[in-house]
């Protein structure tokens, strides 16, 4: 049910009237601050580790290579720098836990090599991780060396090229080379300490506040998904701890909630002073979306720019769209997967906004210009159908192999990358959740999935898992091809009555686990629904060759064992990819009409 909401479409002052670059001062905060965050962060693993307070072995891959290195680095540089004047007033203690300057002077000094490099890069939040607190170079941080400098430049270079588009390599990631790079140099930065590094030392070794401690910690040692490596003292109920940055574009001197709410769309218009706005796509329930280009990136390529309604649960879903696909963004084998790539996000004018790449018509879009238009050659044949089922099925092989369901899988969200090679892709990832999330809820709490492509056990409330996904693609498979819903969807009872008809008997387990009663009437067996309605469980049959139009047996065979009854019955994604009518696979000529200018 969609919250009440001001019209997205009332007037408003131009955002890029209203909107204005953030001042220096705001969009740099203080250097000492970040520093003694990059300070902290390598004091706490050290310390964590000689108090045993965790594991080495436990730490990410990236995480054990840096902490050797450092350890390396600190007993090289304790060797060569023992009687160092510079150090004389540290405790021994100090010494031991705290990184010492030569350490952080070669890191500080890498990142100002890789910003010389790379550019002076902006937040991007789709790869952001640790970069997320970059910090500044040397030179703002008060060392101001030349010769330390001209050293640095010389020696440091990325390891492989990065054009422009590219964000900054995250700090946790990148630090391994650095550090590696920093222990060649080790002898040279060794000769040029100076008073500069122990102003530096002194300045970073100011404890930043609380929430930048923890803020930082849980970014740094969550590496990947729920992966949890720190100590229960941080997660006190075990169950690991993970977020993303939000940026948030606000008017300078205004404070308070805004007057109003709605965003009025125009061409020509500038979002966030950076995404120009081409035209309008078209609108949903939760949002509208427009063409747009990214003025600070490659202006030539087309972006689709998504503006969320206001609405608690508009936002919440929303939010989790973003989790997903930075999640699934970020694996490898992503760019094989037909998924909906991200292109950037952030909240606006009371909206959340993302942006990914832009796409084609939907699969339903194509479906309903056809029917139209008569005229034109049919375009979901068989040959056709196959090709797209097969990038659908690898689409969701990938994602459930992450743990990850889609939960709302229809023709609406599945967008062609070029509808004259049936290329296509899978978005929407809004309702999607993880497997182990959906076998924890209760089935008050499962209202997922469309009607028409609705799995039995959600409407039954028996134990569910990403197998709603491949009953969704059954669902799919037969409307391509029929151009006409395969269920009656006109109600839950009447859904399951028509695929009572079309399917093989309902079995007697599933009915168990449901805990309904069957009841008989006139030789006829019905039940009662939890959620209302009566579903008769015996209606009569139906042929289902007769039903989709065609007597291609492996077609007919794929269809009837994506659409099992029993779960455990159904074909998974890896097995459905292995049947003879996807695995068979056969030439696909490419459509001989461009459809574009139908839209």
């Amino acid at each position: 049910m969609e919250s009440p909401s001001k019209s997205i479409h009332e007037s408003e002052p131009s955002l890029r009237e209203a909107d204005s670059p953030l001042s220096e001062e705001e969009a740099n905060p203080s250097a000492s601050t970040k520093e003694s965050v990059e300070v902290y962060l390598f004091r706490l693993i050290m310390q964590m580790l000689q108090a045993g307070a965790v594991d080495k072995s436990k730490l990410t891959p990236n995480l054990q290579k840096q902490v050797d290195v450092m350890e390396s680095i600190r007993q090289n540089m304790e060797d060569t720098s023992s009687s160092d004047e510079s150090r004389s007033d540290l405790s021994s203690d100090e010494y031991t836990h705290f990184p010492i300057e030569n350490e952080l002077e070669a890191y500080f000094l890498n990142r100002k090599k890789l910003k010389q490099e790379f550019g002076q890069q902006e937040y991007n939040p789709v790869s952001s991780d640790v970069s997320d607190f970059s910090i500044t170079d040397v030179s703002d941080s008060g060392s101001s060396d030349p010769s330390l400098l001209s050293d640095a430049d010389d020696i440091f270079s990325p390891e492989e090229e990065t054009n422009s588009q590219q964000p900054i390599p995250s700090d946790n990631e990148s630090i391994q080379s650095q550090l590696s790079s920093a222990s060649t140099i080790q002898s040279q930065l060794s000769s040029t300490s100076s008073s500069s590094n122990s102003q530096l030392f002194d300045k970073a070794a100011k404890s930043p506040s609380l929430d930048i401690q923890s803020t930082f910690v849980k970014q740094c040692l969550n590496r990947v998904g729920n992966e949890n490596v720190i100590p229960s003292v941080f997660d006190p109920n075990n169950r690991g701890v993970d977020f993303f940055l939000l940026p948030i574009f606000y008017t300078p001197q205004l404070c308070g909630s805004a007057p109003d709410t709605s965003l009025r769309i125009t061409t020509n218009q500038y979002i966030a002073d950076r995404y120009l706005i081409l035209s309008e796509l078209g609108s949903a329930t939760f949002s509208i979306t427009v063409k747009c280009v990214d003025m600070r990136g490659d202006a030539s390529k087309h972006l689709c720019l998504k503006i969320i309604k206001n609405g608690d649960l508009f936002l919440e879903q929303s939010l989790d769209e973003i989790r997903v696909l930075r999640y699934l963004n970020k694996l490898k084998g992503f760019e094989a997967a037909h998924l909906l790539r991200l292109h950037d996000f952030f909240f606006n004018k009371q909206h959340l906004m993302i942006v990914t790449e832009l796409l084609q018509q939907s699969l339903y879009d194509v479906t309903r210009l056809l029917d139209d238009r008569p005229q034109l050659p049919p375009f979901f044949t068989l040959a056709r159908v196959r090709v797209i089922l097969k990038q659908i099925l690898e689409a969701l092989e990938f994602i459930h192999s992450h743990n990850i369901v889609h939960c709302d899988l229809k023709p609406e969200n599945i967008l062609f990358q070029d509808v004259q090679r049936a290329q296509i892709k899978l978005v929407d990832f809004g309702g999607s959740n993880f497997i182990t999330s959906l076998k924890s809820l209760s089935p008050r709490q499962l209202y997922i999935q469309s009607r028409s492509y609705r799995a039995p056990e959600i409407i039954l409330g028996t134990d569910v898992d990403e197998r709603i996904d491949m009953w969704s693609l059954g669902c799919i498979a037969a409307e391509l091809y029929t151009h006409r819903l395969l269920f009656d969807n006109s109600s839950v009872a009447n859904l399951l009555t028509s695929a009572s008809a079309l399917l093989e008997p309902v079995p007697e387990c599933l009915l168990l686990m449901a805990g309904v009663k069957v009841l008989q009437s006139e030789g006829r067996f019905f039940v009662a629904l939890k959620k209302g309605g009566v579903w008769d469980i015996d209606p009569p049959h139906v042929s289902l060759e007769r039903e989709l139009g065609t007597t291609d047996p492996d077609f007919v065979d794929f269809v009837r064992k994506l659409l099992r009854w029993d779960p455990n019955q159904r074909l998974t994604a890896s097995q459905a990819l292995q049947h003879p009518f996807i695995a068979h696979e056969r030439p696909c000529e490419p459509y001989p009409h461009d459809i574009s200018h139908y839209y």
